[in-house]
């Protein structure tokens, strides 16, 4: 479980963050709002690139808002960013592996990930090849 508990983050004097909470099982979430409210600083709260002025941030019960961006990545922390391809001249399936390859035990089990990805999305498996 990822837990924010009461996070504050500036730019500058801009209070871009006001004690945010938020607690997020083992599941995907995604993030929407418009412009300027704060989504891309509470990502990159979450993984260590604009530290929290105050509060905490844990992952799995293990503080992480004091670790170094590629050990919370480590961790199995991880974004998709919003543009549509990740690495364009690869198939989906490339692109599922090489994310695969950051999660802790991701290359063991991508057949089966991938089965279910292909099973929620038919049309991706098309384009896998």
């Amino acid at each position: 479980m990822l837990v924010v508990s009461k996070i504050n983050n500036y730019y500058g004097k801009q209070h871009v963050l006001r004690d945010l909470s938020l607690d997020i099982a083992e599941e995907s979430v995604g993030l929407f709002g418009p412009n300027g409210a704060g989504k891309t600083t509470l990502v990159n709260a979450i993984l260590g690139i604009a530290r929290p002025t105050s509060g905490s941030i844990t992952f799995l019960d293990k503080p992480i808002h004091h670790m170094a961006t590629h050990r919370i990545i480590r961790l199995g922390i991880s974004v998709v960013p919003q543009e549509r391809e990740l690495f364009p001249i690869m198939s989906v399936r490339g692109n599922l592996e090489a994310g695969a390859a950051y999660v802790p035990n991701g290359r063991g089990s991508i057949d089966e990930r991938l089965k279910t990805v292909f099973g929620m999305f038919p049309v991706l498996q098309s384009r896998s090849k």
